[in-house]
């Protein structure tokens, strides 16, 4: 298509035609990724996020996912929501904002939203232009300012943070140092618990787990059919390949380590969506 030579009145209606169809397949998008994630499809190429596979696989930027995820994670929780999204009444951009602030909130408050309080939400920031919203949810925060701590690090601590925030996606620095603390307290209670002694058979002996552990070199063993290996390292579990409820043994050949995300995926091929839907949030 020769644009240049085209009318000025064709170019006009043109673009109109253009934009109501990307307008159209932008809830379309939301929709699969919806699924996706719910049947936790983005494990198969071997990624152990959504944001990696929409950044990685589907090539948005980070900017593009990190919208589209929230807005659609934002759109699972009513239908009344999908339908403001439908009708182009909340933008994608209001919508990412609207969910980031519900689960800022949410954290703060120990506590998950309704429905309904996600709906009244969403309602004060129904056309409302990104800058208005941002306004109206500022507003609307009913947690306080976060303390300010001054620490001083050295370089080689500043190197492995930036290293392992590159690694950590889409989480915030606060969401890292949770993380990390939370890893450090784990690792503590493990010391200072003493080991007990279980006769149940789907105990996994330590000396498997050091033999798994050793194996995967402290990394996701899924691989995809592509050949593409899961690249997380953090929150690790070890799972039998053939389920303990179906008969499987706990040695080095049946267990293999994953990340949360393969876990649930294989449990999901295994058991079916329903049986899992409670761990799918």
């Amino acid at each position: 298509m020769n644009l240049d030579r085209m009318s000025d009145q064709k170019l006009k209606t043109q673009i109109l035609i253009l934009v109501s169809k990307e307008k159209a397949l932008t809830i379309q998008v939301l929709k699969h990724l919806r699924e996706i994630e719910d049947r936790r499809l983005f494990a198969d190429d071997g990624y152990s996020s959504m944001f990696s596979y929409c950044t990685e696989h589907l090539g948005y930027s980070r900017y593009e996912a990190h919208g589209r995820i929230q807005a659609m994670r934002l759109m699972k929780s009513s239908k009344k929501i999908e339908k403001a999204i439908d009708q182009e009444k909340l933008s994608l951009s209001n919508a990412a904002q609207a969910q980031t602030f519900i689960r800022q909130e949410e954290k703060e408050q120990e506590r998950k939203f309704t429905a309904l309080e996600k709906e009244n939400v969403v309602q004060d920031i129904l056309e409302k232009s990104n800058r208005d919203a941002q306004k109206t949810l500022d507003c609307k925060k009913t947690t306080p300012k976060a303390e300010t701590l001054k620490i001083t690090l050295g370089a080689r601590t500043i190197k492995r943070l930036k290293e392992f925030k590159a690694l950590a996606g889409d989480y915030s620095d606060e969401e890292i140092i949770d993380l990390l603390l939370a890893d450090k307290l784990k690792e503590k209670k493990t010391r200072n618990t003493k080991p007990i002694t279980i006769s149940n058979t789907r105990y996994i002996p330590q000396k498997v787990k050091d033999a798994v552990t050793k194996r995967s070199d402290n990394q996701c063993e899924f691989q995809a059919k592509s050949g593409k290996r899961c690249d997380e390292k953090r929150n690790l579990e070890y799972d039998h390949i053939r389920p303990f409820s179906l008969g499987g043994r706990s040695d080095i050949q049946n267990i293999r380590y994953l990340c949360k995300t393969h876990n649930l995926r294989a449990a999901i091929e295994t058991f079916g969506r329903e049986k899992m839907r409670p761990y799918l949030n």
